[in-house]
């Protein structure tokens, strides 16, 4: 009786959002990084630099 009590358990919540990781928006090509990468560098930035990021997002009007 305890396999199908802990059974439930694990169903109910389980140890990872499987349909999540399925889901996973990573899996979708271009992703939202690649297009702004990409945008970066043709704007001139370097999307490894942190300064040259929150340049590129003050550009947008996002201030960090």
């Amino acid at each position: 009786m305890t396999d199908t009590n802990e059974k439930n358990i694990l169903w109910k919540e389980p140890v990872f959002p499987m349909l999540d990781e399925y889901f996973n928006p990573k899996h979708v090509n271009p992703t939202l990084e690649t297009i702004v990468e990409q945008e970066m560098r043709a704007m001139g930035y370097d999307p490894t630099s942190s300064q040259d990021v929150k340049e590129y997002w003050k550009s947008k009007g996002i201030n960090a």
